[in-house]
């Protein structure tokens, strides 16, 4: 993604969004694939590769599930916290005396 970055193929939101995706893809993954080795361990060599797998596979879908998540819970605050700004500030003007009259 950095090579692309690099072409212009793609801005710099886009690969941080690429980035943060697969970091928390390959982060999850990892963790439930020692979870998957331990749980089927007890099948031997190929019990143990076959829980490893389909450990990171499941681990790297729910990483990407929770970095979309997150980010529409982001969009949703930064809203939120817009509006409420924009409250904020109209309330501010209605109060100061200097714009009554204009």
């Amino acid at each position: 993604m950095l090579f692309k970055l690099a072409r212009g193929e793609l801005n710099g939101d886009q690969a941080l969004d690429e980035m943060g995706s697969r970091t928390c893809a390959a982060v999850s993954g990892l963790a439930l694939r020692g979870v998957g080795k331990t749980v089927s361990s007890s099948f031997g060599p190929v019990g143990s590769f076959i829980g490893e797998t389909v450990g990171y596979m499941a681990g790297s879908r729910i990483g990407e599930s929770v970095w979309e998540g997150g980010k529409a819970i982001v969009r949703t605050v930064a809203t939120v916290a817009k509006e409420v700004w924009e409250a904020g500030r109209s309330m501010v003007r209605s109060l100061n005396p200097l714009t009554w009259f204009s």
